[in-house]
């Protein structure tokens, strides 16, 4: 049994108040450069991170998905 519609829509628009997906910006070159061996999602990850007006850590991987 679903939801009835008025409550999935009351529940969209609080999820929609909580979750923000911002644009992700192009890299800058020097940037660029630093990160081409990553795959698209890591360097969406980091262009974001720099781009952001607050204090960031990006925790990231490189080990992750080889095998020893």
């Amino acid at each position: 049994m679903s939801k009835p519609e008025s409550e999935t829509q009351e529940i969209e628009r609080a999820l929609g108040s909580l979750i923000e997906v911002p644009e992700v910006p192009p890299l800058g070159t020097r940037t660029e450069d630093a990160v081409d061996r990553l795959d698209p999602g890591e360097r969406d990850a980091v262009s974001l991170a720099t781009a952001l007006d607050e204090e960031t850590l990006l925790v990231m991987d490189d080990q992750a998905g080889r095998s020893p």
